[in-house]
């Protein structure tokens, strides 16, 4: 027997898996196929260059190793201002970050070159950079559930707008917290509560995994009998999760976790006619199945992907998400297991990092692209208003 029970390959993918959770596989450079549509700049004027010249670059750092954004922003793009869009990118585990406060913006990224990035201009050399705005399609954490969240911070203290912004992208970090502003919406005032139905969650209860010796026990609650689901901490990807499927696995499951820090959530196992996925970028919702043939875990193994129609539910609850969580949210997905008919519920939210079906994924990087140039152009023009 090997000294692990886990090869360098199984690790190297648990890492690229988590860097980039519920990522379907797809080419490092996706170009359009016959079927797909590109949904073009959100102004026509966007590709016109300015008459003057001397306008300085705005600089957008993704956070990507999958997808070639210099692609993605070609030909540029222009802001109202004349303001051109150039793209630096760089995975988090290749950058360094200072910022000075208080004015937002001081702000200076070091990048190490990274031969295998998708963008050729990002494999040779490292940079010093200056970014103005942030696309995040990578998690910032790994399977100790902390990463680069260092990167992040640094970030998000030069109060750069991005998508989604860096607010939200930190407290996504944490599942527990993101389930409490999903269960807050329609319930509570200021959430919705009156104006929006809640959302239909799966019940979770959340395990502290405290080790007082305090001689008690907590008050009884309804209880999440087996067979359920225990997840550890907030790591994604289907890793740190797993089925207990009766009293005694779970108990044996519990003592184990007890060993470790984390806290743990355990949710029932719902048996389902199958699972789907509801896709919002900035407005535009996009539904598809996305089941596992070989796991019972549908991010993992054999996945087969399928489009949905739009239906009206689909739509008020990634309304009701995009609106109210973490004071608005760009890009996001939710996946709903369909257990009859007449029910469904929502099983969880991948933020920034979700990933896309391949069949659609050339159309929908260009969305996230649009998100954020009608971000940066509602603040020019913001700026310009207030501009005697």
């Amino acid at each position: 027997m090997s000294a692990s029970f886990f090869s360098a390959a199984d690790l190297a993918l648990a890492r690229e898996s988590l860097a980039h959770a519920e990522r379907p596989t797809s080419p490092r450079l996706h170009l359009a196929t016959s079927h797909e549509t590109d949904p073009g700049p959100p102004r026509p004027e966007a590709l016109t260059p300015p008459e003057t010249d001397g306008v300085p670059d705005t600089v957008v750092l993704v956070v990507d190793y999958t997808t070639d954004w210099s692609a993605v922003f070609s030909p540029p793009l222009f802001l109202p201002n004349g303001s051109r869009l150039v793209v630096e990118q760089a995975s988090w585990q290749a950058m360094a970050v200072e910022a000075i406060g208080p004015e937002s913006g001081h702000v200076e990224v070091l990048i190490q070159a990274e031969p295998e990035s998708p963008n050729p201009q990002a494999r040779t050399s490292p940079r010093r950079v200056t970014p103005h705005a942030v696309i995040v399609r990578n998690f910032p954490t790994d399977l100790s559930a902390r990463g680069h969240v260092n990167a992040l911070v640094g970030l998000a203290f030069a109060r750069l707008p991005a998508v989604n912004s860096l607010h939200s992208v930190y407290m996504g970090m944490d599942r527990a917290m993101m389930y409490a502003q999903l269960a807050a919406i329609g319930r509570e005032p200021g959430m919705g509560a009156g104006d929006v139905d809640p959302l239909p969650l799966v019940p979770m209860r959340y395990c502290a995994n405290a080790k007082l010796a305090l001689g008690l026990e907590f008050s009884p609650q309804p209880e999440i009998e087996p067979p359920a689901v225990v997840k550890v901490g907030s790591t994604h990807a289907g890793f740190g999760k797993a089925l207990a499927r009766d009293a005694a696995a779970l108990d044996d499951l519990v003592s184990i976790l007890m060993t470790q820090d984390e806290y743990y959530p355990v949710e029932p196992f719902i048996e389902h006619a199958y699972e789907y996925r509801i896709q919002w970028i900035a407005g535009h919702v996009r539904v598809f199945r996305r089941n596992s043939s070989t796991s019972w875990k549908n991010n993992r193994g054999n996945i087969s992907f399928e489009d949905m129609d739009v239906l009206p539910h689909h739509r008020a609850w990634a309304a009701a998400v995009a609106r109210y969580t973490w004071g608005g949210l760009d890009l996001f997905a939710l996946d709903v297991l369909h257990i009859a008919p007449d029910r469904e519920l929502i099983l969880e939210i991948n933020d920034t990092a979700c990933g896309f079906m391949h069949e659609h994924e050339f159309e929908d990087v260009r969305r996230v692209r649009n998100a954020l140039y009608t971000k940066l152009s509602q603040l020019v023009d913001a700026s310009s208003e207030s501009t005697p």
